[in-house]
């Protein structure tokens, strides 16, 4: 049996840390629009995240949690911030 994983967070405190323009940033995103951001195939990004779903947990639906977009940023990197709008 798979357990499934649930993040409860303040969103207040997730985004001290960010820079202002990141902040902006924290939303769901889909995987597709992510791997764009950062000029990849989305089956690179794959490959990129599946190492983080320790940290992160694996997706659950199309898009990804603001907390997962948070650790993507923190553990990949920026992206290319103005193909995420």
């Amino acid at each position: 049996m798979q357990e499934s994983c649930f993040f409860t967070f303040n969103y207040k405190k997730l985004t001290n840390f960010l820079p202002m323009n990141l902040k902006d940033y924290m939303k769901p995103y889909s995987k597709t629009k992510l791997a764009k951001a950062y000029g990849v195939d989305v089956r690179t990004f794959n490959k990129w995240i599946k190492p983080l779903y320790k940290f992160m947990g694996k997706p659950m639906g199309k898009l990804l949690t603001p907390l997962q977009v948070e650790t993507i940023f923190k553990k990949i990197g920026k992206p290319n911030l103005d193909k995420l709008v």
